[in-house]
C-alpha cells in the first residue's frame, strides 16, 4: 500500500481514545503475531472479499511476522476479480518500534523479536534486518528515509510460490518528511536500494531525466522495485500534482497510454474525492504501459460515505463485483481498549486501539482503457508508550508516525 501518510488517521484514534469513557474499553488483546491482529479483524472482513483459501494464505505470511515489526499494515483486493483474494503488505516505519523489530531488537517493554523465525529465514531476510539496524543505528538512511513499505502476493500464490513469497516481495521507500528534498534524495539512492535487495540495474540518468521533468511541488512519496512480478520493474509514486500539470509530465516522460482517457478519470473520480496520487513503472527502455491513480478521500472517517460517489463509477464501469463493494460498506471499525496502570515493572508499550477502514481507491489505466479497480484496506494499531519518561512515543524521532 503505497500511501502518503497515516499520521491523520492515528491522531483522530489518540484523541478518539482519550476521549471515550474508560468502563466503555476492555484490556487490548495480546497479539504476537500480524496473524493475530488479523485474527481480531477478520470477523469484519466478508468472505465476498476474503475466502476461505484467502484467508488460509493471508495467514500462511501473517503468522510468520512480529506484530511490532508492523503496527500499520493493509489487504489488496481486486474489486472486479471473481477470486476473494487479498496481498498482504505492511510498513516499517520511524517512530514507532518497527524498524527496532525488524533489525532484531526488542521494543521496550515488549518480548523480544530476535528469535523471530522470519528474521532467520533467508538472506533476503538477513540482509533486510541489517538494512534496519544500519538505518536506526547509522547516519545515512535516517535523515532520507521515513519509511519501507513491503508486499507479498499473497492472493495468487500457492504450493511452493506461497512458502517463498516472503523471500521475493515487492519494497517500496518513502521519504523522511521531517526534512525538505528528502524525496530527490532518496530517488538519488535508489539505484543503490534496487542492486542490495534485488540485484536490479537501474538506471540513475534515466531516473534523473524523470527527477528533471516533475511539476514543481510534485513529490516521489514513495519509490520501489515490484521484486514479486516476472518482470521486475521500478515504481515511482507521487503526489501533489493537479490534473493538468500530471498530463504534462506524462507527456513529457513518454508514457504510451492516452492522455484523454487520464483527463476523463481525472475529471470523474479525482475532483469528487480529493487528492490523487500517480504509479508510474520504469522499464529499462522507458516508462511502462500502466498507469495507477490512487484515490483518496477529503473526510476522514470510519465510514465509506466518503466513497459511494468512487463505488458508483466504479460499478456501474464493470471494474468492481457489486457483493464486493457491499461488504466494503461493513468494514470500518475501531475499538478502543483500557490503559492498564503504568508500572515501572510493567508493560511500557502498550496498544490504546485497533480500526480497520478503506485506506484508498486505485483504478489501473493501460492504453486507452480503465483495466481494473483496487480497493486497499489499512489496519491500524499504534504503539503508545506510557512511561511517564518517554510521552507517547514508541521509539525516539517519529511520533505516531
Amino acid at each position: 500500500m503505497t500511501t502518503p501518510s497515516n499520521s491523520a488517521a492515528s491522531s483522530k484514534i489518540e484523541d478518539d481514545v482519550l476521549a471515550t469513557p474508560a468502563a466503555k474499553r476492555s484490556l487490548a488483546p495480546h497479539c504476537q503475531s500480524i496473524g493475530d491482529v488479523l485474527r481480531l479483524v477478520e470477523p469484519r472482513i466478508r468472505p465476498e472479499l476474503v475466502d476461505t483459501t484467502g484467508m488460509t494464505r493471508l495467514y500462511h505470511v501473517a503468522d510468520q511476522l512480529p506484530a511490532e515489526m508492523a503496527p500499520f499494515w493493509g489487504l489488496e483486493l481486486r474489486l472486479g476479480d471473481p477470486a476473494a483474494r487479498a496481498d498482504i503488505l505492511w510498513e516499517v516505519a520511524q517512530g514507532n518500534g518497527s524498524i527496532s523489530a525488524l533489525a532484531g531488537d526488542h521494543v521496550s517493554g515488549l518480548p523480544s523479536s530476535s528469535s523471530a523465525p522470519v528474521l532467520k529465514r533467508s538472506a533476503f531476510w538477513d540482509d533486510l534486518s541489517a538494512f534496519a539496524l544500519d538505518w536506526r543505528d547509522g547516519t545515512q538512511w535516517k535523515p532520507m528515509l521515513g519509511n519501507v513499505w513491503l508486499e507479498v502476493d499473497s492472493a495468487s500464490a500457492e504450493g511452493h510460490q506461497l512458502e517463498s513469497c516472503l523471500d521475493q516481495p515487492c519494497m517500496f521507500w518513502g521519504p523522511n518528511r521531517q526534512s525538505n528534498g528528502t524525496d530527490r534524495a532518496l530517488l538519488n539512492a535508489l539505484p543503490e536500494l534496487g542492486c542490495r535487495f534485488f540485484q536490479l540495474d537501474i538506471d540513475s540518468g534515466q531516473l534523473e531525466k524523470f527527477a528533471d521533468a516533475l511539476p514543481e511541488g510534485a513529490t516521489v512519496f514513495q519509490m520501489g522495485v515490484m521484486g514479486a512480478r516476472d518482470v521486475v520493474v521500478t515504481r515511482l509514486c507521487l503526489t501533489n500534482l493537479d490534473c493538468d500539470a500530471a498530463i504534462a509530465w506524462l507527456d513529457q516522460i513518454g508514457w504510451p497510454g492516452d492522455l484523454g482517457t487520464v483527463e476523463t478519470v481525472w475529471r470523474k473520480y479525482v475532483d469528487r474525492l480529493g487528492e490523487p496520487a500517480l504509479n508510474i513503472d520504469l522499464m529499462p527502455d522507458g516508462v511502462g504501459p500502466k498507469l495507477g491513480i490512487e484515490l483518496y478521500a477529503k473526510e476522514n472517517t470510519f465510514s465509506t460515505r466518503p466513497w459511494e460517489s468512487a463505488f458508483s463509477q466504479i460499478l456501474s464501469a464493470g471494474l468492481a463485483r457489486p457483493e464486493k463493494i457491499s461488504a466494503l460498506r461493513d468494514l470500518p471499525f475501531m475499538e478502543h481498549y483500557a490503559l492498564p496502570t503504568w508500572s515501572p515493572n510493567g508493560p511500557q508499550v502498550i496498544y490504546p486501539a485497533l480500526s480497520c477502514n478503506l485506506h484508498h481507491l486505485k483504478l489501473v489505466i493501460v492504453g486507452a482503457e480503465v483495466t481494473e479497480a483496487k480497493a486497499y484496506i489499512g489496519v491500524l494499531r499504534p504503539p503508545f508508550n506510557q512511561s511517564p519518561t518517554k510521552g507517547g512515543e514508541a521509539e525516539g524521532g517519529g511520533g505516531w508516525r
